[in-house]
């Protein structure tokens, strides 16, 4: 028990302290449709965070970039193997990343501007990008309300009392979300105009690409919040039950779903703000309605685990199940017990290798993040934005 405690305080530690993932790699994908039909040239790229990229685990790597996670299962990839929407022969690069932040927008659309080996410039037709849940500060309420790792007796407090650390973490995405609209064409934490603005700059400016079509995607809701969710309210996400178990309560909920509702507004009025028929907004979230968490025919703790595709489409996390056990056992008696206030320099020397290459890897980063099902709706909704239009 002690040694699984250390493993869990010191992988959240080190999960927080670990700085945003700035990727420049790249892999081109060329498809096309069935042989025999006529086709033209499609060239178009993915952009955006992890819930763009995926999150790779087990085998299913897009490349052998280990920072940015891609995985084959992503829905631009999923969109790019689809020859239905489109005769041509299309021309796919991923330069989605997880862990990107609004500020790599402009360093995205630098990159799918060329090819596969970063040459020859191209000019894609269109683009899709998700991007800003990692600047609204989502992690952290993930982290803070949902998984607890941190086994120090009273550190998270309870939701919902003001100083939780639950709320603090859900008023810190309310403020950045409010600050953005406050001061749209300035530099806040969720500039979602100016990531648009950078991405069509660079494309009439640079690529010489003025027809480019950018197509923003909001984010999914998580949770089912109807009344007869409540079968729900006493079940928990936390890694360490018998000292911390944060409820699904109904209240929870609502509130993280709130803050869903209000970033995919964000994005929607940035994109109607513009009054550019080359830019759109796409709402996915609709395509996940009877698959979130906490749905009616979820009766168990274990549905709220299942990555069938019959339950919710997102991926969830627990021990011991998501944690690599040889490391556990590895660890020496005595191994320092850290908390959020561990120096970010002091880290390095006190982790062991194991668990430094676990946090980066997408078992643990995979968490509210779509899973094969999921990524299979976002892509079947850009299809229908996209429309009969290639």
């Amino acid at each position: 028990m002690l040694s699984s405690l250390l493993f869990l305080s010191s992988l959240a530690t080190l999960a927080v302290a670990l700085p945003p993932q700035w990727r420049n790699t790249s892999v081109e994908n060329l498809v096309g449709p069935p042989a025999g039909v006529s086709r033209g040239h499609l060239p178009w790229a993915a952009m955006g965070d992890s819930w763009a990229s995926g999150v790779t685990y087990d085998k299913l790597a897009y490349d052998k970039d280990a920072g940015c996670l891609r995985i084959k299962d992503a829905y631009s990839v999923q969109l790019s193997k689809d020859h239905g929407w489109t005769n041509d022969h299309q021309e796919f690069k991923f330069v989605a990343c997880s862990g990107s932040r609004i500020a790599a927008a402009v360093g995205q659309a630098q990159q799918m501007s060329t090819d596969s080996d970063d040459k020859t410039k191209i000019k894609r037709k269109f683009a899709t990008m998700t991007l800003g849940g990692n600047d609204a500060g989502f992690y952290d309420v993930a982290v803070q309300c949902f998984y607890q790792y941190n086994p120090r007796p009273g550190i998270y407090g309870k939701y919902p009392d003001k100083n939780s650390a639950c709320k603090k973490a859900l008023a810190q995405v309310r403020d950045n979300i409010a600050l953005a609209r406050t001061r749209p064409d300035e530099d806040n934490p969720v500039d979602i105009w100016g990531a648009i603005q950078s991405v069509m700059d660079w494309q009439r400016d640079e690529a010489q690409n003025p027809d480019f079509e950018l197509y923003v995607t909001g984010y999914a809701h998580f949770f089912n919040v109807d009344d007869d969710s409540t079968w729900c309210n006493d079940q928990s996400f936390g890694v360490l039950p018998l000292l911390n178990k944060p409820l699904l309560s109904l209240e929870l909920r609502r509130e993280v779903n709130d803050l869903t509702t209000e970033l995919n507004r964000m994005f929607r009025d940035a994109v109607l703000e513009r009054q550019d028929k080359r830019v759109h907004f796409v709402d996915i979230s609709p395509r996940f309605d009877k698959h979130r968490w906490c749905e009616p025919d979820q009766k168990t703790h274990d549905d709220l685990f299942d990555y069938s595709g019959k339950k919710a489409w997102f991926f969830n996390f627990r021990v011991p199940q998501d944690v690599p056990i040889p490391c556990v056992k590895d660890q020496q008696p005595g191994f320092p017990l850290l908390d959020f206030n561990t120096p970010a320099d002091q880290i390095e020397g006190l982790i062991p290798e194991c668990l430094k290459n676990y946090l980066s890897s997408g078992q643990f980063l995979r968490p509210f993040h779509p899973i094969k099902q999921g990524h299979k709706a976002i892509k079947k909704h850009i299809e229908d934005a996209i429309g009969n239009k290639y």
